[in-house]
């Protein structure tokens, strides 16, 4: 799974060269310098990278069918990719997106305590709206994440279906080069652990990041 997740995300890095198809004539307002300057860029395709924090959250499951509390702390989360840009809906972005995050966990009474790992592989849709100097964007994903649990003396993993929300800005800095912070909520279903004995029930995370786009 982890070899799976890193030769994606190098791909996610490679894939820009190949996108030289879309938005033909649309070049977003967030890659003018200034406000007032004319856009002199025409950027088909761009790269992405991000670091964040992802605040704790609380996890129901079952053990060996007798049902518990998990109590994740707040946690880190890395990501990037690479994406498109689109005239569609007057301005659009469609992206590959790979990301990993990683916080420490605690069950009632501290019966059990460890960290998760979660590595996600997801595709983005995210309409943009310009808002003077700064371009604000709305969209969501689907993909699929994988979890590793490592409760102490073991350490388990699973997959599920993901899909995520996400809210953001864009601050040019340069003709291709944009600075972003986003709020991202992202969900994960139902996975299970050694043996099926161990069930995580879906559930949601919240994360800020801020991050940096380069256009071309």
């Amino acid at each position: 799974m982890k070899q799976l997740f890193l030769t994606t995300l190098l791909a996610l890095v490679a894939l820009p060269a190949a996108m030289v198809q879309a938005g033909e004539s649309y070049c977003p307002p967030a890659k003018a310098p200034l406000c007032k300057t004319p856009i002199s860029c025409d950027p088909t395709g761009y790269i992405f990278g991000y670091a964040g924090y992802t605040f704790g959250h609380d996890v129901d499951g079952t053990d060996a069918g007798i049902a518990f509390d998990l109590d994740a702390d707040g946690g880190f989360l890395v990501g990037g990719g690479a994406g498109i840009y689109s005239d569609l809906f007057c301005g659009s972005r469609f992206e590959f997106e790979a990301l990993y995050s990683e916080s420490d966990f605690a069950t009632a009474g501290n019966v059990a305590t460890g960290d998760t790992q979660t590595y996600a592989l997801m595709v983005n849709a995210l309409k943009e709206i310009p808002f003077g100097c700064v371009t604000g964007y709305v969209g969501a994903g689907v993909g699929y994440a994988w979890n590793e649990v490592n409760p102490g003396g073991g350490s388990d993993e699973d997959g599920a279906f993901a899909y995520q929300l996400i809210v953001g800005g864009d601050l040019p800095v340069t003709d291709c080069i944009s600075l972003f912070a986003q709020y991202k909520l992202l969900g994960i279903g139902d996975t299970d652990y050694f043996n099926n004995t161990v069930t995580l029930d879906q559930y949601f995370t919240h994360s800020i990041a801020i991050g940096a786009r380069y256009s071309f």
